[in-house]
């Protein structure tokens, strides 16, 4: 299983770590990933793009492991 949060990854891990939630779930992809890959994107080709929710980004990324 996998989580996609549209909140900084500091928030997500700290409520996974909290309820002990964290081992079960093989990925998370967080607010961090997408704008990480947003300037990414932004420095090859000049355009930023929006990837956070409630784009599919981070949804894919999740599959794509």
């Amino acid at each position: 299983m996998g989580i996609a949060s549209g909140r900084p990854r500091f928030e997500a891990e700290l409520a996974l770590r909290r309820f002990r939630l964290r081992p079960y779930f093989d990925g998370v992809v967080t607010l961090n990933e997408c704008e990480a890959e947003e300037n990414r994107i932004s420095l090859s080709t000049g355009k930023r793009p929006e990837l956070s929710k409630p784009r599919p980004y981070s949804l894919l990324k999740i599959v794509q492991g």
